[in-house]
């Protein structure tokens, strides 16, 4: 014997779909949010953590002291202490440490506001100083913008 249920009063299968739809999607919603953490995928936990940032912050701190190393030549340091610019001539002061046991040569410049050099002079800082300071005078065709030294580099 079996019962029957009539079509009218058979529950809707689509209305039930719908009442449980919203739920469902509000779920999937909640779960995709970057902001939210989802249960099955876990984080990094300590472990990762440490693996990824201990090799990161030796990989900066050699990167940092090779960028603070670049375009400088071990030993010889240079430094433009003052500049006097007059009309026809730029007298440049100046101050280079070095081994004492080695001789350095450098150039002396004077240049324009495009950085066009107008007179240049090299030095020679002979063996057996350790730190010198001294002045130079370049004669200029015009008023120069600036003056320094530059391109220290062992004899």
């Amino acid at each position: 014997m079996s019962a029957s249920v009539p079509a009218a009063s058979a529950p809707d299968p689509s209305a039930t779909e719908r009442a449980v739809e919203p739920a469902r999607e509000t779920a999937d919603e909640e779960s995709s949010s970057p902001f939210r953490r989802r249960r099955d995928r876990p984080g990094l936990g300590w472990l990762g953590w440490l693996v990824i940032g201990v090799p990161t912050l030796v990989f900066a701190g050699g990167w940092a002291i090779i960028m603070a190393h670049v375009g400088q030549t071990p030993g010889i340091s240079m430094e433009t202490r003052t500049v006097d610019l007059r009309e026809d001539a730029a007298v440049v002061t100046y101050a280079v440490g070095k081994p004492k046991d080695e001789v350095v040569r450098c150039v002396v410049d004077a240049y324009d506001d495009k950085l066009n050099v107008l007179a240049e002079r090299e030095i020679t800082v002979p063996e057996g100083t350790a730190k010198v300071t001294a002045q130079e005078t370049l004669e200029t065709p015009r008023k120069a913008t600036g003056g320094r030294i530059r391109d220290c580099h062992k004899a």
